[in-house]
Parts: C-alpha cells; sequence; structure tokens
C-alpha cells in the first residue's frame, strides 16, 4: 500500500515533476484518501543551477 499510494507518486514527482529541483512534501489524509501538499523549491541563476550532488568528473 506504501509503494503504490505514497511511494510511487512520490518518484513521479521527484524524477520528471515539481520536486525535481527540491522542495517539500507534506502528506495529510482527508476523506480517506491522501493528499499531498507539495512546495517545489525556487530555482536559482534562471534554470542554469549546478547539481550539487553530481559525482566529479574525471577529466
Amino acid at each position: 500500500m506504501i509503494q503504490e499510494k505514497i511511494k510511487k507518486p512520490l518518484a513521479e514527482e521527484l524524477l520528471f515533476g515539481r520536486l525535481v529541483h527540491g522542495g517539500a512534501v507534506h502528506v495529510d489524509l482527508k476523506d480517506d484518501a491522501l493528499v499531498f501538499d507539495i512546495q517545489p523549491s525556487p530555482r536559482k541563476g534562471g534554470g542554469m543551477e549546478k547539481d550539487r550532488h553530481r559525482e566529479p568528473e574525471l577529466v
């Protein structure tokens, strides 16, 4: 149940949606349904910021 209702929707947002550049998520239960409140991080530098978690490149 956790995989289907929480993990998959959050993974989609992290990989392709509003959380691609980070942010915060609040999960709540309303009327027997999970509700996600997603607050994406503001992008800096006009979308050209470097990925801080990228492995260093070998030169």
